[in-house]
């Protein structure tokens, strides 16, 4: 197999070695650093991708795909190069996609991923892969594992790791071999970096992971420019002669995220309040939840606008922004929310989310998987203009911690340690681990459970390991 694959991959991957940029200060070359991702199809953990690869200063970042598709590749910096492990094999007798349904195939492509990203590490003298979200975990560690054994492996956790994994791989194979990965095969990383604290007690407490292998840094928040395309007249139609108070609400529409209690949320609310919900963004559940909106005759109150590139613009129009999710790490959306001074509600589904809103004084928290709570909560921001004008305040002050350079610059001492060989600072380590309240992912009735809800789009589910 691996003579195949070497043959293959003879005429299907051309690199070269190229000059290394130079610190401006010292002019010592800066370290190169392969940050992996499966692609760049919308999420927190892609756009974080982009801002560590735009946005990086003291290293030089070498940003590689699996798979070149999403509607984030605009956002990347033209000044780089973006590699992808796609190509088709053989000077293109088979595709990248037939050979992963061809028998066996799935190994197969995950081989050559593996042999590509191993290529491409050796030509751009690469002694570090940063990596985001499963698929890329796997083929970063089984290249330090397999092929390059001096190579320093971070990978970045952007889910609850527990509670996510049912409904990320619904399939009971699957599953246990996530489960399998992330307490033998995490392990191998040189360093765990989660976006909340929360997570790294899961890892620890469920996973028996160390707890000096895994250290918390937030997303980076490119405030100037959400605010920027806020203020862009992208969209004319948010309020469009109608003076009802908006409701905004972002994100993929799968189960997790838990539209279908704002709709009824909306639903309770519109009986004392006339409301509208503008929802941006798409998902294997917009059927059901535009089934759902006329079941319960909210087809005059309740927007889909599908997928936006600038979904900044209808959130500085709403009145408030809400999130809804059954579960959840640290939610791009809030931070986004606060960055443009708009007042949140969010259900407290995770200790991340108190996190984020900095235990409730930046954005009203309510008990997850309840629309009564909700809708009062909704109600109470968009009825109490000081309420809400305050919560705008705070919002933006506490997104302030989160600024792009600032969060870039630390993210990349952890970088640097890994490479110096540094263990993680002893204050962060210090204190105990937070809990977090039961969240109603782990109450779910066992027929959601086993069926794993609404299952994700394939680019952020699944594997693909077998």
């Amino acid at each position: 197999m691996a003579v195949v694959l070497d043959g293959l991959l003879a005429r299907s991957v051309v690199t070269a070695t190229l000059p290394r940029p130079e610190s401006a200060s010292s002019g010592v070359p800066l370290p190169n650093v392969a940050l992996l991702a499966r692609n760049l199809v919308i999420g927190g953990a892609e756009r974080t991708f982009l801002n560590l690869t735009n946005h990086a200063r003291r290293v030089t970042p070498i940003p590689i795909l699996l798979r070149r598709r999403g509607g984030l590749l605009a956002e990347m910096s033209p000044d780089l190069q973006l590699h992808s492990l796609d190509a088709d094999v053989g000077g293109g007798l088979i595709s990248a996609d037939a050979l992963e349904r061809m028998p066996g195939g799935s190994t197969a492509q995950l081989m050559l991923e593996c042999r590509r990203l191993t290529r491409l590490l050796d030509a751009h003298e690469v002694p570090l892969v940063t990596s985001f979200l499963m698929r890329s975990h796997i083929v970063a560690l089984l290249v330090k594992i397999l092929f390059r054994p001096e190579l320093k492996v971070v990978i970045n956790i952007h889910e609850h790791t527990s509670e996510s994994a049912r409904y990320l791989y619904p399939n009971r194979r699957d599953l246990v071999l996530a489960r399998w990965i992330t307490r033998s095969l995490f392990p191998k990383a040189d360093r765990i970096v989660v976006v909340a604290d929360e997570l790294r007690r899961d890892l620890v407490e469920n996973f028996g992971i160390s707890p000096a292998l895994v250290q918390t840094a937030h997303n980076p928040v490119d405030l100037d420019r959400i605010r920027r395309m806020g203020s862009s007249m992208a969209d004319r139609t948010v309020h469009n002669g109608d003076r009802r108070p908006v409701i905004c609400a972002v994100g993929r529409l799968v189960y997790l995220k838990g539209y279908d209690i704002l709709i009824r949320a909306v639903a309770e609310l519109r009986k004392t309040l006339p409301v509208r919900l503008v929802i941006v963004g798409d998902g294997d559940e917009r059927l059901p939840l535009e089934s759902l909106v006329g079941q319960l005759g909210l087809q005059h109150d309740v927007r889909f606008v599908g997928w936006q590139g600038n979904p900044w613009t209808f959130m500085a129009r709403a009145d408030v922004v809400a999130v809804s999710s059954r579960t959840e790490a640290f939610p791009c959306v809030l931070t986004e929310a606060m960055a443009l001074g708009i007042p949140t509600v969010a259900s407290e589904c995770s200790a991340g989310i108190r996190d984020c809103l900095d235990e409730g004084r930046a954005g009203l928290l309510v008990p997850p998987n309840d629309p009564h709570a909700l809708a009062r909560a909704l109600h109470r921001v968009l009825t109490d203009r000081a309420l809400a004008s305050s919560l705008g305040s705070r919002g933006r002050e506490r997104v302030a911690a989160f600024h792009l350079p600032d969060a870039v610059d630390a993210y990349e001492s952890i970088l640097l340690d890994v490479l110096a060989g540094r263990e993680i600072p002893a204050a962060d380590r210090a204190g105990p681990l937070p809990r977090t309240p039961a969240s109603s992912a782990s109450q779910l009735p066992d027929s959601v459970r086993s069926s794993g809800g609404v299952e994700e789009p394939d680019e952020k589910k699944g594997m693909n390991v077998r």
